[in-house]
């Protein structure tokens, strides 16, 4: 959570360097906002909503670049996954426009879209 009251610009660094410099493959960050009848929502030190918005955005984009690479490290590897059924009619290449593809579930939680259609809940490896 970004944003939420009497979190200073040091702190709010402190957060997007602990950040980047883990292994995290996945965050969620949301921004506080203030509800009404809550003791966050009358603290002292609100978050001005764009320097929160701001913060969200820097965080979202480091975890954007964290799990693209994460993504790319198995770019030729063998993986283990699950086929969770098809997905449609293709992606709009001409030459794939009427293949059928398969949405599989890496053992990692990462999304594969394979061409050709596979049963669900058939696992095997796939590069």
């Amino acid at each position: 959570m970004v944003g939420f009251p009497g979190e200073t610009a040091a702190e709010f660094e402190e957060t997007r360097r602990v950040i980047e410099e883990l292994p995290f493959t996945y965050l969620h960050v949301f921004t506080y906002s203030a509800r009404p009848g809550t003791s966050a929502a009358t603290m002292a030190n609100q978050v001005p909503a764009h320097i929160a918005r701001e913060r969200n955005r820097i965080l979202r984009d480091i975890a954007a670049e964290k799990k693209l690479a994460f993504m790319h490290s198995f770019i030729g590897k063998a993986v283990e996954a699950i086929t969770l059924g098809t997905c449609g009619t293709g992606t709009g290449h001409p030459d794939l426009s009427q293949a059928k593809f398969t949405t599989a579930l890496t053992d990692n939680y990462q999304k594969l879209h394979l061409r050709g259609a596979t049963s669900p809940t058939y696992g095997f490896a796939q590069r």
